[in-house]
């Protein structure tokens, strides 16, 4: 259980790191925060491109909706490097995830060694 806590604390902080660097690509963009979240709003719900928006919004969505994904796939495989630097097999640390999310105890027992 050591080697899952101390993996799954490294990727909690990797997590964090990378939700702040998509805020910041979301922020920075010529969009904006709120008009991105608007589009992305109405393209999860709708699968299309709201009518209010220009070629131009369209295709700065589409390049920060592209970054973001690129920002994800990076945090997948680091997620994966971490948990095979820590010694686990990612099959064991995500069965470990899947036990903790219906085992309160061993949850807690997890929370204890990561503090």
């Amino acid at each position: 259980l050591e080697q899952f806590a101390q993996a799954l604390q490294t990727i909690q902080e990797a997590q964090q790191d990378v939700q702040m660097e998509m805020q910041e690509i979301v922020h920075g963009s010529v969009l904006g925060e709120e008009r991105f979240n608007e589009i992305h709003e109405t393209v999860n719900t709708t699968g299309e491109m709201p009518g209010n928006v220009d070629e131009s919004e369209a295709q700065n969505y589409n390049t920060i909706v592209q970054e973001l994904s690129t920002v994800q796939q990076d945090l997948q495989i680091e997620m994966a490097t971490i948990v095979e630097d820590s010694g686990m097999e990612v099959e064991r640390f995500n069965s470990i995830v899947m036990a903790i999310q219906q085992d309160e105890e061993l949850w807690q027992r997890i929370q204890e060694i990561m503090n």
